[in-house]
């Protein structure tokens, strides 16, 4: 793939594969269901579960396009989060963040708690290797979901993957509606952003329309092309030219400009993505609000990232965020995976982000991820490293712990003469 052809259909989505439950921990559909309604279940421990032999699945699945819609105005307030402390949910809102913005957790778990490390991927189809993939991502994260669907029996995946759908949904919601009330903070529009009035903003609006702009099309360009279309502008705005998932949109590159011979020059590195005046996108959502509304990188309340003890960003974490701005940029009035008729396809935009990274060349990404942690975690890092060489005391503590030759105290002997010289001396310590 060369870099002048960056765009090549990227936006077909590929075919799914539904899974052919083994004996062991096969469920039907309908179980599924209604196994993710039940309120409760008594907690008996089932059998280690069956390990999936090499077998390829015969049947297709595909993920409807309405599957993981959501209308963000049904969000979770702060209040109901703050009560609702499951750490389930709590694993499910970060790695929806982190990990994977849209592919079932239920299939997820399917296709990694009963398969070893050692299969052979050959035996599985792509599908399947890829939810094994992100199994492996996800109990990095969360290590003690496998012994929680152990410990929940039959029905402890269904369980599980409910909760972590709820988790993931709920911090979308959340970020979406937070995005919206503090974009207009992060960058000047005119005229300015109001989210109460989405109609106007997408490509009928001035400032949004130039940031959803294909980078293939020049937003100053006025001429009318010919006699029966209008300038660029006007035909983005009434639907003349559809904007594309795979044209990736002007707001992905640094200052909205495209360097033509070098695509990938300041690709991603929009600082809209990052900080704009105060605030910070990636910031607001990883690092907690107060982080992005202050220079200064502090805050009484720990972010997400530091919740979960994460410290460098991910390849899908920045793909969450570009596909959030992207439709709190647009006019439509709800977020969904998109793809049907009036709903711009939000998911294939997400995946072919991850695949264009993907096929970057390895020096690059990894120049890509270094820029993001200089400007998210660089706080992290210094605290990381040697100050000129010399090692900080906690370092030198933490191996002299560790040392065999570390010195010990040589205990006290007790005896009558200096009993009360001891006690005197361990009470006034």
């Amino acid at each position: 793939m060369t870099r002048g052809h960056l765009s090549r259909g990227h936006g077909s989505r590929q075919p799914h594969h539904a899974s052919q439950k083994s004996k062991g921990r096969g469920r039907s559909q309908s179980t599924r269901a209604q196994s993710s309604l039940s309120p409760s279940l008594s907690p008996s421990p089932p059998p280690a579960p069956e390990r999936v032999r090499s077998r390829k699945r015969r049947h297709e699945e595909s993920e409807s396009p309405t599957d993981d819609s959501e209308d963000d105005h049904n969000h979770l307030t702060k209040s109901s989060i703050k009560k609702d402390t499951d750490p389930i949910k709590s694993k499910g809102r970060i790695f929806g963040r982190m990990g994977e913005m849209w592919r079932p957790f239920a299939s997820v778990l399917d296709d990694g708690v009963g398969r070893d490390a050692d299969d052979d991927p050959q035996a599985y189809t792509t599908i399947q290797n890829i939810h094994h993939e992100i199994y492996r991502e996800l109990v990095k994260i969360a290590p003690g979901i496998p012994d929680e669907i152990k410990r929940l029996g039959a029905q402890g995946s269904a369980i599980i993957s409910a909760k972590l759908e709820v988790g993931r949904r709920g911090s979308r919601s959340e970020d979406i509606n937070s995005m919206k009330d503090k974009i207009g903070r992060w960058r000047t529009f005119a005229p300015p952003y109001n989210p109460d009035h989405r109609s106007m903003l997408g490509f009928k609006h001035p400032d949004c329309g130039k940031l959803l702009c294909p980078a293939s099309l020049d937003w100053n360009d006025s001429r009318h092309h010919t006699e029966t279309t209008g300038s660029v502008r006007s035909n983005l705005r009434d639907g003349i030219t559809k904007a594309r998932p795979d044209d990736f949109p002007l707001f992905l590159y640094s200052d909205e400009q495209v360097d033509t011979e070098d695509l990938f020059h300041g690709f991603l590195r929009n600082m809209i993505l990052v900080k704009a005046g105060d605030a910070h996108g990636y910031l607001h959502v990883f690092r907690g609000p107060s982080t992005a509304t202050n220079s200064v990188r502090s805050g009484t309340c720990k972010g997400n990232a530091a919740t979960h003890s994460i410290n460098k960003v991910s390849v899908p974490s920045i793909a969450y965020i570009a596909t959030l701005i992207c439709f709190v940029l647009s006019d439509q009035p709800t977020f969904s995976a998109g793809g049907t008729s009036g709903h711009w396809p939000y998911r294939t935009f997400y995946r072919t982000l991850l695949e264009v990274v993907s096929i970057m060349d390895s020096h690059e990404r990894e120049d890509l991820l270094n820029w993001w942690n200089d400007k998210i975690y660089a706080d992290f890092a210094d605290l990381e490293e040697e100050n000129d060489g010399v090692l900080s005391m906690a370092t030198r503590m933490k191996a002299q712990a560790t040392s065999a030759s570390r010195p010990r105290p040589r205990p006290m002997a007790v005896n009558r003469e200096n009993r009360d010289n001891v006690l005197e001396s361990v009470g006034t310590s």
